[in-house]
């Protein structure tokens, strides 16, 4: 499934997923400046802590 979400800088969106154990979840994100925070919570319960990714790092991909 492909989605696109946009909102406004300074904005906290949260976006609820449901997946199997053991699958992957990827992300791509477009940005015109600014960083991004980003971390996962299950249940409430921070699951994977907030990292920051600076526009700065491009990833080369494919």
């Amino acid at each position: 499934m492909n989605a696109f979400i946009s909102w406004s800088v300074f904005d906290l969106f949260s976006l609820k997923v449901w997946g199997e154990k053991g699958r992957t979840f990827r992300w791509i994100w477009r940005v015109g400046s600014g960083d991004i925070d980003f971390g996962v919570q299950k249940d409430g319960e921070m699951a994977f802590p907030t990292f920051r990714s600076t526009t700065e790092f491009h990833p080369e991909i494919g």
